[in-house]
């Protein structure tokens, strides 16, 4: 393959082009695609058919063991979110950058601040990591296929039109933030 990743003017995100899906991913590839994702956090594929269930599976485990379905929705049945305790910023694994690891929908409560406090300070980080200079909002064309980091990018999706014919796939990579991967 050919392909050639060009950045965004946007604040994260580059296109990448000549991606086959049809066509093996070679290990320069690969490492390619790899470099992109940690220097651009977002990857916009472009310019190739879309690839079947099968390819995009099979690209998608390059990057990692696949989230099922029983352990990300919890078998279609409403199940809480498990509790758990981290550090707020940790090294990105791959990148090395501190990453911000909360989140405004699931993080709950800082660790030995009052609520209020904790309340209040989970406000001003989520203002602030979304300010508008920080934020990559993409516009769909017909066939994109978009990679992003899920640790070091927050993401969400806005309303669509329930009039128009809207087809997604998604597939997600495990990771498990090790006790070493806190900064200290």
């Amino acid at each position: 393959m050919n392909l050639e990743i060009e950045p965004l003017t946007e604040p994260l995100g580059a296109i990448v082009y000549g991606w086959n899906p049809e066509s093996k991913l070679s290990r320069d590839d690969e490492g390619l695609i790899r470099a992109g994702l940690r220097d651009h956090q977002v990857l916009v594929f472009r310019g190739q058919t879309p690839p079947s269930d099968d390819e995009l599976v099979g690209f998608a485990r390059r990057f990692g063991d696949l989230v099922q379905g029983s352990e990300w929705f919890g078998d279609i049945e409403e199940k809480p979110i498990p509790e758990a305790e981290h550090s707020m910023v940790l090294r990105h694994p791959d990148s090395g950058r501190e990453i911000l690891y909360v989140s405004k929908g699931i993080t709950r409560h800082i660790v030995g601040i009052p609520k209020d406090e904790s309340d209040d300070l989970l406000g001003e980080l989520t203002a602030e990591s979304t300010r508008p200079e920080y934020v990559y909002a993409h516009t769909w064309k017909l066939g994109d296929l978009v990679v992003f980091d899920t640790l070091g990018t927050l993401h969400r999706r806005d309303a669509w039109n329930p009039n128009e014919r809207r087809v997604m796939r998604q597939l997600s990579t495990l990771w498990t933030p090790p006790v070493s991967a806190a900064v200290v």
